[in-house]
């Protein structure tokens, strides 16, 4: 059985919360990332990310924000491999932060896309308040034997994945493609490490207006704080897409290097 809690901030110390304890509580803001004995992929990058939500969102919640932060980063075991999730909730009562300990499910290094049914986004730039709205995004493409789901804007241009980020290699394999800055969607830690790597070796990242069915022969990367690069292997009544999975081993390979000990 895998090991999670529930913890909920105190001003002071985490304390264990029962499942029947949670109440009238909508979520304003979350954040998660894959602890590997201690280290983490951009770590400083989704506080920063948590921090900005926070402040825009309950502004009179900022005071405690850092000192919630450092006491959850204390509560990660220094070995094995975690994926903890730190949350500001809004509840009748003002806001509250809590701390969900718990284990990493295995990495996984492919996916099969498919186009969501609709986009149920209400905040696109915020992490957390549609989590559960796009988990059901995902069970809606499962009988197409889709992993994850990829929602398209009106104009059926590329927004993101429910849980991820799409990252194209164009057949030329000279450059990749990310979506273009004007589409709304959560700012992704580690689409932005991707394009670090990948301006560090020359390569160029472009910004592209992309529909799924111009990516015939275009391989596709799903990238995410949880699994980092899965190369997707198809898509669901989409294009024909192209496959390298040696270079997709090897950046992972080199995010794996990026990974620093957690400290907040």
């Amino acid at each position: 059985m895998s090991e999670s809690t529930l913890y909920q901030f105190t001003g002071s110390e985490l304390t264990p919360v029962t499942w029947c304890q949670v109440g009238e509580e909508t979520v304003v803001t979350a954040d998660s990332w894959r602890v590997v004995d201690g280290q983490a992929l951009g770590l400083h990058h989704h506080l920063e990310r948590f921090r900005r939500s926070v402040e825009s969102a309950a502004p009179e919640a900022v005071a405690s924000v850092q000192k919630f932060i450092h006491v959850a980063l204390e509560h990660i075991p220094p070995t094995g491999e975690w994926f903890p999730r730190i949350e500001c909730l809004a509840t009748p009562d003002g806001h509250l932060f809590r701390f969900y300990h718990r284990e990493a499910p295995e990495r996984v290094t492919t996916a099969i896309l498919a186009t969501a049914p609709h986009d149920p986004r209400t905040q696109p730039l915020v992490k957390g308040p549609d989590l559960d709205a796009l988990m059901g995004l995902r069970k809606a493409v499962a009988p197409a034997g889709a992993t994850e789901a990829v929602i398209v804007t009106p104009e059926g241009f590329i927004a993101e994945g429910a849980y991820s980020s799409l990252v194209v290699w164009p057949p030329s394999g000279e450059e990749i493609w990310v979506v273009d800055s004007s589409i709304p969607r959560i700012p992704s830690v580690t689409e932005k490490l991707v394009a670090d790597i990948a301006h560090s070796q020359g390569i160029a990242v472009v910004g592209k207006h992309m529909r799924p069915e111009a990516l015939t022969d275009h391989a596709v990367w799903v990238v995410s704080a949880l699994h980092g690069v899965r190369e997707a292997t198809s898509w669901a009544a989409g294009p024909a897409l192209a496959c390298d999975s040696e270079r997709t081993r090897t950046w992972n390979r080199l995010l794996h290097e990026h990974y620093t000990p957690v400290t907040a």
